[in-house]
């Protein structure tokens, strides 16, 4: 009877590593997810929830032979509006305002944007816990939650689809562990091969009035504009990007930086106090799952802005300093 006992034992043990061992780590999952964003042909609907509003669009992520991505969203609640990205830049339609503006392309994909790319730091500032599986669309999903550990970040919710890790869900969670925002999917198709005429704008828009980023200087004006820099950094913060940006009414430039921790990101706009008082006053602000912080320094105007908690975004504003080119990190 012992031994019997001690034979059903071992096997219980092993079947509990054999289920253990089939469940993927969130390392994994997370980097699953990153590649399945881009390297994936998709066309889906979804729903996008935020300020206690809804706003259905659609999506076409296409690659072609040779792994160039171009992505299309459309907005079919009414406005009409696209964003559509490839490799060299983004451009925004906006039917209703007969608009159209074109910036630089970044690495973020916009419909993603702040979903994480995992690196191991990311486990000094985030629990990361998988719930194992459930149905969504009829599809088998995992469920993986990121947790923050103090309370300079906020949290997430994924549903990623077993067999590409596509998130068909996603939520952002706030300090109470409440959702802010909210993407879910409605349908989604996976393709070999989607038509460059899918990706094209659904909009005549070669009698709207177009506005491009503008990062050189206008002639004769300063070419070299201050350097400012963060004294005071959240935990696990970083300087992740830096640039000038020239405005259609302005001579003088906006520093735009960007700080993150491989997650959350924080953006500051720094601008002269004679264009920046007409902004933003002093202060904390939020809008939906964004706070901004809005500070004055060395007659500059300074705002953070990100989705992340108001106490993140006051600190970084608040120790925004100019500095010497050479001090620069």
């Amino acid at each position: 009877m012992r031994a019997l006992l001690r034979s059903l034992a071992g096997l219980a043990v092993l079947s509990l590593s054999a289920l253990a061992a089939a469940e993927p780590d969130p390392s994994s999952l997370l980097r699953e997810m990153a590649w399945a964003l881009d390297r994936t042909n998709y066309e889906g609907v979804f729903i996008h929830t935020h300020l206690g509003r809804s706003e259905t669009m659609k999506v076409v992520h296409r690659v072609d032979s040779e792994g160039r991505i171009t992505e299309r969203l459309v907005s079919i609640d009414g406005s009409g509006r696209e964003i559509i990205r490839n490799d060299d830049e983004v451009r925004c339609i906006l039917p209703d305002r007969r608009s159209v503006f074109v910036e630089k392309r970044n690495n973020q994909n916009p419909l993603f944007a702040n979903l994480p790319q995992y690196s191991e730091k990311l486990g000094l500032y985030y629990d990361f816990v998988s719930l194992g599986a459930e149905k969504l669309l009829h599809l088998d999903t995992r469920v993986l939650v990121i947790e923050p550990r103090d309370e300079y970040r906020y949290g997430y919710k994924l549903w990623l689809e077993q067999s590409t890790s596509l998130p068909l869900k996603t939520q952002l969670l706030g300090e109470d562990g409440g959702v802010i925002e909210q993407i879910l999917f409605h349908s989604i198709t996976l393709s070999d091969e989607i038509p460059v005429s899918a990706v094209e704008p659904g909009v005549d828009a070669s009698d709207f009035t177009w506005y491009y980023e503008r990062d050189e200087a206008p002639a004769g004006t300063e070419t070299r504009p201050d350097v400012w820099q963060a004294a005071d950094l959240p935990p696990g913060f970083r300087l992740e990007a830096t640039n000038s940006e020239y405005l259609p009414d302005s001579d003088s430039p906006t520093q735009h930086i960007v700080y993150t921790d491989g997650l959350a990101s924080v953006s500051v706009f720094v601008e002269p106090g004679s264009r920046g008082d007409g902004g933003l006053a002093p202060g904390t602000s939020h809008r939906g799952a964004a706070f901004a912080h809005t500070a004055r320094a060395d007659e500059h105007m300074v705002t953070a802005v990100g989705e992340v908690p108001a106490v993140t975004v006051k600190m970084i504003a608040d120790s925004m300093r100019k500095t010497t080119r050479d001090a620069r990190r």
